[in-house]
């Protein structure tokens, strides 16, 4: 397929190319010419590629080609690369809900320069639902060395990436975290016992090209649902890294939850089972037959199935209703049904490497005969008669487990077969039969245990390392080492044990201490413990900022002038502590022993946070500075600290500095009141709902409002301000809101808005009075004959269209979102310290109709929980 989005010379240049290899490589060396799915040019198409992600260039329909042409230029690239090597690369693409886009290397800035991404290191069809359902970045691509992909972007982006894997998610229900119950009723129970063959029917007259509707599939479907737990809730969330937030809904209230013995869907719903409801779970259902394409084939079953059978309440339908439904003969679904009952090929598939495992290839044989012919159960009697008494388990009843377990690695489970000796029967068997992997639970219980044995891992890695310590050498080593992040469990391991035996962690550990020439666990060690030594050397990093703060500023200007800047970490004093605390952690000098300040300077001059030709000491003398030259500079950095407070009590209104104080805001209502004249758009802003785009689900989280092109100040300038800066630009954003309101309701209604509509805090502040509220929800309260109006007022000193809503006006927004006779809306006010250029847009209530169309949740800011102790 020839991508829309890549450059091509063209086909009569081409033909000529091939003729001449050397023209090619003259090409490649001149002209930086690459050839498309060549592996000699994948990093160059490779770094085309995710900067053309990183533009924002690609279109909706370009995205399954990118990924095709991505996929196979990064596994080249990677395959190509040295076991420490880099590749060069611009930037990285990432999927961003339906979007691709990039995250820039380096110092590089963009308007998609994302902060945060994770790497779809598993498989894990939640997680992955929620991050592209949230709009998280995701480098989820096909990948073939997931490790290796991961250290290389590690390597590019150190704090920017997280593995998936390491992001906990717990579903929340009713407010408490759901673990899988053995005791909860099947889908069958719930629904019907006719739901499991209405959609194996489903799956096979209506799957389109989505699904082979293979005997073997139509059969692990239809007992995927019979053993389908399935509750119903009144609350649902999912807890994603730690933030606990409603369903996204593109989940539309439903979540499956795989699980090997009790897979469960939870639904958001009473316990009245309805058309509706079964519509609703169609997604879902999907999940959990693992066949997701079918979600719109099972919903649309659903849909005509109410049709047909009519009523709210969901009832076993007929099987002509059924045939109706899926537009196809009685006689098909009949056949379809029958054959479902019970299905030999199926039985026989599992047991085969059962037989082989007992070393009966005689019984193997038949079998596989029995596979290829049309088999009755009488003869699979027979043919596993030779297996009588060996497993404990009589052939019938062989049969019947495999009728229970019609997976391989289920069915060994049940029986108690060893895992090594199984695999050799799956190899033996060969495809379409796979080893059993144990992967991801030997990668966890490895890790789990190697989290155990860090502390001494650590100390043989500092015993080794002691001495360059002591000598003041470079410790880039061991800190690269005491990452353990090449200490991975042996890959033999995932085919040979169920559960990961501890010693041959131990055994693991040990071998890479030796590989590395440092000493194993057992060894005895001089060294203080790690954690103790840690934080008496963050506290003598502390005391160190404390004492000497004022040391480097002052050799600076007393050596080279005041023009000069501190070398980091001493130009910010407000960041020092925290600063030589990463400084030394990051360093690896803080794990040894505890340090003097000599020994934090000599380090800190090492690692070139000194100033040069700065000798390494806290000794005055040493330096040629007297106490007087520290005193001079501890002027001026309070004069600076004085300087910034001032700057963060005061606002710039109209181009006129107030105070932004309490006792300023006479002057501040002066002020705004003497501009009046000036706010002609203010006043003149029209009082109907702001023209807002209708956000698509797509869209979801990513602001309100809005220009298509995404102009306007995204930021919230406000987490910039002090509080009193807040306080005070809110103060003005009312005394604007007020003004507009008045001239809005004596045009429109005739009436004159009187200061008893203003009923907020900020009332008494600007009108000396004392009945104000801040706990209402609203700002004004206007009473007509018919309606009462009730106006939140969100001033902003920019354009973030954006806006933060406290626990009350959620409160209060949620009581009034009906809009009969009591209408709830929002003024936002942007630019509201600049008269001319101040506006008032009217917003709606956003739990309304028209909010939930126009408006969208971007944080949990303003969501707050109280708690009382028990002790209380």
């Amino acid at each position: 397929m020839v991508p829309r989005f890549v450059e091509l010379v063209e086909s009569s240049c081409v033909v000529i190319i091939d003729r001449d290899a050397r023209t090619l490589e003259t090409l490649r060396r001149r002209l930086r010419l690459g050839v498309l799915n060549d592996p000699r040019d994948s990093s160059q198409a490779a770094a085309f590629l995710s900067e053309l992600a990183l533009k924002g260039e690609l279109s909706d329909r370009d995205s399954n080609g990118f990924r095709e042409h991505f996929c196979t230029a990064w596994n080249w690239m990677i395959a190509g690369l040295g076991e420490d090597q880099i590749p060069a690369l611009p930037a990285v693409p990432v999927s961003k809900g339906r979007d691709i886009t990039g995250i820039a290397i380096g110092e590089e800035t963009s308007t998609n320069n994302l902060r945060e991404a994770y790497y779809l290191d598993i498989e894990d069809r939640l997680k992955e639902h929620l991050v592209r359902g949230l709009e998280i970045a995701v480098f989820d691509f096909d990948i073939k060395e997931r490790e290796r992909t991961w250290k290389v972007l590690s390597a590019l982006y150190p704090k920017v990436f997280r593995r998936l894997s390491e992001i906990e998610v717990d579903v929340v229900v009713d407010d408490e975290i759901f673990k899988p119950q053995s005791n909860l009723p099947t889908a069958c129970e719930v629904v019907g016992d006719w739901i499991a063959d209405f959609l194996v029917c489903a799956a096979k007259f209506k799957g389109g090209d989505f699904v082979r509707p293979t005997q073997k599939t139509l059969d692990n479907l239809r007992k995927s649902i019979n053993k389908l737990r399935l509750k119903c809730v009144s609350k649902l969330e999912v807890r994603f890294g730690g933030c606990s937030q409603r369903l996204p809904p593109f989940l539309k209230g439903s979540i499956f939850l795989e699980h090997a013995e009790t897979p469960t869907l939870l639904v958001e719903h009473g316990s009245y089972v309805n058309w509706t409801f079964l519509q609703k779970i169609a997604q879902a259902l999907a999940e959990a037959v693992q066949q997701r394409a079918l979600s719109p084939a099972f919903e649309n079953a659903f849909f005509r199935l109410a049709r047909e059978v009519g009523g709210d309440q969901a009832q076993q339908p007929s099987v002509e209703e059924i045939a109706r439904a899926l537009d196809t003969d009685v006689d098909h679904v009949q056949r379809l049904r029958s054959d479902l009952q019970s299905s030999v090929e199926q039985i026989v598939f599992v047991l085969r490497p059962v037989a082989r495992y007992t070393g009966r290839l005689d019984v193997d044989e038949k079998l596989e005969h029995i596979a290829e012919v049309q088999a009755t159960e009488a003869l699979l009697i027979e043919a596993l008669a030779p297996l009588r008494g060996v497993l404990g388990h009589e052939p019938q009843a062989l049969i019947e487990l495999a009728r229970q377990n019609p997976d391989v690695s289920s069915l060994r489970s049940v029986l108690g077969l060893d895992l090594g000796r199984f695999n050799e029967a799956l190899r033996g068997l060969g495809h379409p039969y796979v080893p059993i992997n144990h992967r991801e639970d030997h990668e966890r219980a490895f890790n789990a245990r190697i989290e155990q044995l860090r502390p001494k891992i650590l100390d043989s890695l500092r015993a080794q390392f002691l001495d360059d310590f002591h000598a003041w050498q470079p410790l880039d080593r061991y800190v690269e080492l005491r990452t353990l992040a090449r200490l991975v469990p042996d890959a033999s391991w995932y085919e040979c044990y169920d559960e990961l035996p501890e010693i041959l962690v131990e055994q693991q550990v040990n071998a890479w201490l030796s590989s590395i020439g440092v000493p194993k666990l057992e060894t005895t060690t001089e060294t203080p413990a790690l954690v103790d030594v840690r934080e008496q050397n963050r506290q003598a990093l502390r005391e160190f900022a404390e004492r000497y703060r004022l040391l480097v500023p002052a050799w600076i200007r007393k050596r080279q002038g005041p023009a000069t800047i501190s070398p980091d970490p001493w130009h910010n004093g407000l960041e020092l502590k925290q600063r030589l605390i990463e400084i030394g952690t990051n360093g690896g000098w803080t794990d040894f022993i505890p340090l003097d300040d000599r020994a934090i300077a000599v380090w800190l001059a090492i690692q070139g946070r000194w100033p040069d030709r700065m000798p390494a000491t806290t000794e005055l003398a040493m330096l040629g500075l007297t106490k007087e030259d520290i005193a001079c500079v501890e002027k001026n950095v309070a004069n600076e600290k004085s300087e910034r407070q001032r700057r963060r009590s005061t606002i710039q209104f109209a181009g006129i500095e107030l105070s932004a104080l309490t006792d300023g805001y006479q002057d501040l209502v002066a002020a705004v009141t003497a501009q009046l004249e000036n706010a002609g758009k203010l006043l003149s802003s029209p009082d109907r709902l702001a023209g807002l785009e209708e956000l698509e689900e797509s869209k979801r989280g990513t602001g309100a409002g809005g220009s298509k092109d995404g102009g306007g100040d995204r930021r919230i300038p406000e987490t910039q301000l002090s509080d009193d800066q807040k306080n005070a630009i809110g103060l003005v954003g009312e005394l604007l809101a007020r003004e507009w309101l008045k001239k809005v309701y004596r045009e429109r209604h005739g009436i004159e808005v009187s200061d008893e509509s203003w009923v907020s805090g900020n009332r008494d502040k600007a009108l000396a009075t004392n009945i104000g509220q801040d706990g209402l929800g609203y700002d004004f309260k206007i009473k007509l004959k018919a309606t009462t109006h009730y106006f939140e007022v969100k001033a902003s000193s920019g354009d973030p269209r954006a806006i933060e809503m406290g626990p009350t006006e959620i409160a209060t927004a949620q009581r009034f979102r009906h809009d009969n006779k009591d209408h709830y809306r929002i003024l936002y006010i942007p630019n509201v310290l600049d008269p001319a250029e101040a506006r008032v847009f009217k917003l709606p209530n956003p739990f309304s109709r028209a909010g939930e169309k126009y408006l969208r949740m971007i944080g949990d800011t303003g969501i707050r929980y109280r708690f009382v102790r028990t002790e209380d």
